[in-house]
């Protein structure tokens, strides 16, 4: 338990960072882009905007850890089953767990770029 406990600063501050890291990089087409130095300054700029991106985010790490604890706990931790109905329930359950988490990153990719379209003024990477 301890060991999940440091996990979880380290997790808010991923679900912070990584939305304007992943539009850094795919605008600037580099790895470099990820550098906190352009990040960080641009994440300051847009702040309110981009608290949205940063819920979104916050709710899908949410929806995995519930998803997750929830099938532990209706499942008991099994792995193995001789019951198929237990089996196929298990299997849709995570089908529909990693549906609803992919849709959700989706549609946060669709205001990562709303986010840049409205504020790229702001953020000016190009202008360098």
């Amino acid at each position: 338990m301890l060991h999940e406990a440091r996990l979880v600063p380290a997790a808010a501050l991923g679900c912070i960072y990584l939305p304007m890291a992943f539009l850094a990089v795919a605008m600037l087409d580099t790895v470099t882009a990820v550098n906190p130095l352009l990040v960080v300054p641009s994440i300051l700029k847009v702040i309110k905007p981009y608290l949205l991106t940063i819920g979104i985010i916050f709710f899908v790490a949410l929806i995995e850890w519930m998803s997750t604890s929830a099938l532990d706990f209706f499942f008991k931790g099994k792995v193995n089953t001789k019951d198929m109905g237990e089996f196929m329930l298990r299997i849709v359950a995570i089908v529909a767990g990693k549906f609803i988490s992919i849709y959700l990153l989706s549609v946060n990719a669709r205001i990562l770029g709303l986010l840049y379209v409205s504020k790229k003024d702001e953020l000016a990477w190009f202008a360098r």
